[in-house]
């Protein structure tokens, strides 16, 4: 899963296992709330199984599955989430925290780039 993180594609077969012993795997239900929009998260998550609606303002704009993340911008800016993310049938997530991954970039310097360059595209992304 931590592989299809696109904060993580440069990773080294090595840095993935180290990766991977940072991770913990955390358990939502259907209709539990994982995030709120507005609350200042610490957390990026990726789905190993399950479904995972993502909410704004209401409305759904996007249903995640096996493989797909979500929370990496709290990972890079500590800011408000920007979307309610809520497990729509159980759902499998692994979590790493900001404090992990940033100990983590200071023994590998590419999930740093990594981390520099998604911040680039969600910025361009915005103009």
């Amino acid at each position: 899963m931590l592989q299809q993180v696109p904060l993580f594609q440069h990773l080294s077969t090595e840095g993935f296992l180290d990766l991977a012993q940072l991770v913990q795997e955390e358990e939502y239900g259907p209709g539990k709330t994982i995030c709120k929009t507005g609350e200042y998260g610490d957390t990026l998550y990726a789905v190993v199984e399950g479904a995972v609606g993502v909410r704004r303002d209401g409305r759904e704009i996007a249903n995640l599955g096996k493989g797909e993340y979500f929370g990496e911008m709290a990972i890079i800016d500590s800011g408000p989430r920007s979307a309610d993310c809520v497990a729509i049938t159980r759902a499998s997530l692994l979590a790493l925290r900001k404090e992990q991954l940033q100990a983590f970039c200071f023994r590998d310097a590419q999930v740093l780039r990594g981390m520099m360059r998604v911040l680039s595209e969600r910025l361009q992304g915005i103009a």
